[in-house]
């Protein structure tokens, strides 16, 4: 009696195929502000629906808060504000946005469905307000930020169902929330001591879910958090040296453990944001840097070198792998200019292998009788 076995009979690759995967740029570059900057773009935030939050910093127009959807980009400018910071974007579009220059100076709108609302004009009745600076919004619209009764003493600020409730600080005056996620829990960083009177002291990042927590450094004198996943888990910054010489170190905090990223051969490293799949952006004393599964790596060697640009900053990052940056484009020429750009995966080249062959008919299984 014979028996039938299904033999997945193997594919030799191509020495083509091989070449060209050592050659292929894992990420595509899109310039997204349309002119050159004069200072470094700043700010930015993304959704799950791969749009973004920013600001853009151009010779004409100083800065203007965006968003950025389907290869569009549309400035924010409530109330005819000449110049403006852009905040954090939820899935529902609703967006942060403060105003630097122009009518209302220093008031904090929410833009959603093509209007704004002044949350800082809303929040001047309020016990704890204003509220002076949003920084992030949750999908449901929980909204974080900063706000003062009394300057310096900003306080962290959380924004829910019309009231603001103010968060408490670790010791000290002063605090700022700067990050909330889909569950509620919010980081920032907060004083552990009194000013001093030359305006001095010093600040640990914290985790709030109903009660602040100090997340403490790694052997440093300050510490502080600015983004925070879905899952808890928090990325930023710790201090070693001297407060009149701190030396910056990224972290990864994760469910009470906090991590130092390192760096890429220089001596100073910053988290900027962090994915649901715990993917870490950020940039180093020699460039811009992706954290993913325990490996520190240089965004630079991941795009066209042939474009000649130059990343020096990772801002966000979506859970699609999307990643804005800031850096020069015509790097090291007279032509140089300081940009933000969006770098958009490209497809692994055992993917586009898999898609040729099929197309080919040379991937399906075929069985061989013995």
């Amino acid at each position: 009696m014979k028996v039938a076995a299904a033999l997945i009979e193997f594919v030799i690759v191509p020495a083509w195929f091989s070449a060209a995967a050592a050659a292929q740029p894992r990420y595509a570059v899109t310039p997204l502000c349309p002119e050159e900057s004069e200072i470094p773009p700043v700010t930015f935030a993304t959704n799950s629906a791969g749009q973004i939050a920013g600001t853009c910093s151009t010779p004409s127009a100083g800065q203007r808060a965006f968003v950025y959807s389907a290869g569009a980009l549309n400035y924010l400018t409530p109330d005819g504000s000449l110049q403006t910071v852009a905040g954090g974007i939820n899935a529902g579009e609703q967006v942060l946005v403060t105003t630097i220059f122009g009518p209302n100076v220093g008031h904090t709108f929410l833009f959603s469905n093509g209007a704004y609302t002044d949350l800082t004009q809303q929040s001047t009745s309020d016990p704890n307000g204003p509220l002076t600076y949003a920084a992030a919004i949750s999908d449901s619209g929980q909204i974080v930020g900063t706000g003062h009764t009394a300057f310096p003493n900003n306080r962290a600020l959380l924004l829910s169902n019309g009231s603001l409730t103010d968060l408490g600080t670790l010791g000290g005056s002063v605090a700022s929330a700067l990050a909330i996620n889909n569950a509620g829990q919010i980081v920032g960083s907060a004083a552990i001591d009194q000013l001093s009177s030359a305006g001095t002291g010093h600040v640990h990042a914290f985790l709030y879910d109903g009660t602040l927590h100090d997340l403490g450094t790694i052997g440093g004198i300050d510490s502080r958090a600015v983004a925070i996943n879905d899952k808890g888990q928090a990325v930023g910054t710790y201090f070693t040296g001297t407060s009149d010489h701190p030396i910056a170190h990224a972290f990864l905090y994760d469910h009470g453990s906090l991590t130092p990223l390192g760096s890429l051969g220089g001596q100073e490293s910053e988290a900027l944001a962090i994915n649901n799949l715990g993917q870490v952006v950020g940039d180093t004393g020699t460039g811009a840097f992706l954290f993913d599964h325990g490996t520190l790596e240089d965004l630079n060697a991941m795009i066209d070198p042939t474009l000649h640009i130059s990343l020096d900053r990772a801002a966000a990052i979506d859970d699609a792998g999307t990643i804005v940056a800031t850096g020069y484009l015509n790097a090291g020429t007279r032509q140089q200019q300081y940009q933000a750009f969006l770098l958009t995966p490209v497809p692994e080249p055992a993917s586009l292998l898999i898609g040729t062959l099929a197309g080919a008919g040379l991937v399906a299984p075929r069985r061989r009788q013995r």
